[in-house]
């Protein structure tokens, strides 16, 4: 099983509580051009498996869910904290 990527506890904290109780967040992700941006909705999934891990997001206005590698995540925001 591959090392848990470095994110914050707090952040890892909201992840899986966005994911347990099926609640929107924004998760604020590096692009592989380095650019930061904002994803909000709700993760759906989460795989571990031998090349990382990562997090499937359904966000609207899209019908397929986003993959995200958790390692890219620098920020993860519950929807309350996201709207202040």
């Amino acid at each position: 099983m591959p090392a848990m990527p470095s994110l914050g506890d707090l952040d890892f904290s909201n992840l899986l509580d966005a994911l347990i109780h099926e609640q929107r967040a924004s998760f604020v992700v590096q692009s592989p051009a380095g650019l930061e941006q904002t994803i909000s909705g709700t993760p759906i999934k989460l795989r571990i498996t031998a090349n990382g891990w990562s997090v499937q997001i359904h966000s609207l206005p899209t019908t397929e869910p986003v993959t995200v590698n958790v390692a890219d995540i620098h920020k993860v925001m519950a929807a309350t904290e996201s709207e202040e």
